[in-house]
């Protein structure tokens, strides 16, 4: 008799203990990008929605408790309530519940999160969270030792499938030249968002070794989460293999609680036997039994979010995808999402150094708290700091192609403190008057570098320099040496 007590008191844990990190990551930065006065003022997006789509539309669009209202107060309880949610469920108190709260306050800060909380281990989260949710047990204090439910059980698991296979899979069926002729890693740890320490030291390395790493990548994503169809030593391998794929990514770049939920979630292809004196632990010490049986609603549910997924699974993979209209319908909810990461690799990294000017003649840079510079790469997670990975999506294309950064600008140049917060310089005395952009092509890493090195012959404004006139900004000419003022356009 095959037994998942103890995977499953374990996976409860793990996924609260993400929610937690989330919300309290959330919590540190949701003035600055979400607040009435930050970047994107979810109530200003609210209302705009609803403006366009009417009250009801609205609200199955953009799903979120934040219609009720979306000042500093409303979102700091949110972030609040969510990480006690997590640790709640993280404790192993009323898991049904502590998890249903955490999943619709998260999916409420997704929806609401514009540009900024577009990622895909936001998507994750949630969709984790709600199928954690169908195996946990009932009760303020629940009994452990019997096991979850098999048919919500092989959700679980087919996310894992889905999660890790589509990442592999999308990258064979992109046509990226890189990934195909195994050179992808050659690029990949310093042209990602946010390199660790680690990670430059293996920029560096031998590019057969890279190379090699990369077949190795894409063998352990495609084929190591079809395991779980396998005997015991083949699940074991299969699990150990994907756990180090992600302590690895976890090692070499920063993002957020990615790693940590990807870990919990491989915890659904084991069982009791697997995990020995760990198992007993999380059990204490209580003997595992078997399952309730699934009621008929349950094998419903479950068969329906199963075809769901395997379609979305397909059809993300530029297959047939007969139910994209349903997944489409539930789309605004996050619960059913597609996967498969750096699918394309990046093979060059442009930095934005941006500066700040009272007179038009002497600048002061603005230096944000975790993007990799001359003081080199930083070590963040599971933090996750979203306005420098904006900046990492701006540098790929044109100013105009950004307009939340428009909407930075303004903050800065207004003089707007939740916003300066989010920075490492200090908010100024009095606002600026002028602030300058510029785009730096950067070059590889080489040894006794912290970081590649910026390459100032080739650099071009990002945005015209802009200044705050009337409440609207204007571009000026204006610029620190070398600058262009007029070469680029909003």
């Amino acid at each position: 008799m095959t037994t998942r007590a103890a995977p499953r008191r374990l996976l409860v844990a793990g996924i609260g203990a993400c929610f937690t990190i989330a919300f309290l990551s959330a919590r540190g930065q949701v003035h600055g990008l979400l607040g009435p006065e930050g970047i994107a003022p979810a109530s200003a997006m609210l209302e705009a929605v609803r403006g366009a789509l009417g009250p009801w539309k609205a609200l199955w669009e953009v799903p979120s408790v934040l219609w009720l209202g979306a000042g500093d107060g409303a979102l700091s309880a949110l972030c609040v309530a969510g990480a006690v949610a997590g640790a709640v469920a993280a404790l192993g108190l009323w898991p049904r519940g502590a998890l249903a709260t955490a999943v619709i306050l998260h999916v409420s800060l997704v929806s609401a999160g514009g540009v900024f909380w577009r990622y895909q281990w936001d998507s994750l989260l949630s969709e984790a969270g709600l199928l954690t949710l169908l195996v946990a047990p009932g009760g303020v204090r629940p009994d452990w030792s019997r096991s979850p439910p098999r048919a919500p059980w092989l959700l679980l698991q087919l996310l894992v499938v889905r999660l890790v296979t589509a990442s592999g899979l999308a990258k064979l069926v992109s046509g990226d030249p890189e990934w195909r002729h195994l050179t992808a890693l050659r690029f990949h740890f310093w042209t990602q968002p946010l390199p660790t320490p680690p990670g430059i030291l293996v920029a560096m390395a031998p590019e057969g070794f890279l190379d090699a790493l990369c077949g190795l990548t894409l063998a352990v994503e495609v084929l190591a989460p079809l395991a779980v169809l396998g005997p015991r030593w083949v699940r074991r391998a299969g699990a150990a293999a994907l756990a180090l794929l992600q302590v690895s990514i976890a090692l070499t770049g920063n993002y957020g609680f990615f790693n940590l939920l990807s870990l919990v979630l491989v915890v659904a292809l084991l069982d009791d036997r697997d995990l020995g004196w760990l198992g007993r632990w999380a059990l204490e010490r209580r003997s595992p039994r078997a399952a309730a049986p699934s009621g008929w609603a349950m094998r419903l549910l479950t068969g329906a979010l199963a075809l769901l997924a395997v379609s979305v699974f397909v059809g993300g993979l530029r297959g047939p995808d007969p139910l994209a209209p349903v997944a489409e319908a539930i789309a605004p909810f996050g619960l059913l999402n597609r996967y498969g990461l750096f699918s394309v690799m990046t093979t060059t990294r442009d930095e934005i150094r941006l500066s700040v000017s009272d007179d038009g003649e002497l600048w002061r840079e603005v230096r944000f708290r975790h993007k990799p510079d001359d003081r080199g790469a930083s070590w963040v997670a599971p933090d996750m700091p979203r306005l420098d990975w904006q900046m990492w999506f701006a540098a790929l294309g044109p100013c105009r192609s950004s307009r939340w950064f428009l909407a930075f600008a303004r903050r800065l140049l207004g003089d707007d403190r939740t916003v300066w917060a989010l920075l490492d310089t200090p908010a100024p005395a009095s606002a600026p008057r002028f602030l300058a952009s510029v785009r730096f092509p950067t070059a590889p890493p080489a040894p006794g570098q912290p970081w590649p090195r910026l390459l100032t012959s080739s650099s071009r404004p990002f945005c015209p320099s802009l200044a705050l006139r009337d409440g609207r900004l204007v571009a000026v000419d204006v610029g620190p040496p070398g600058f262009e003022p007029g070469t680029n356009r909003l």
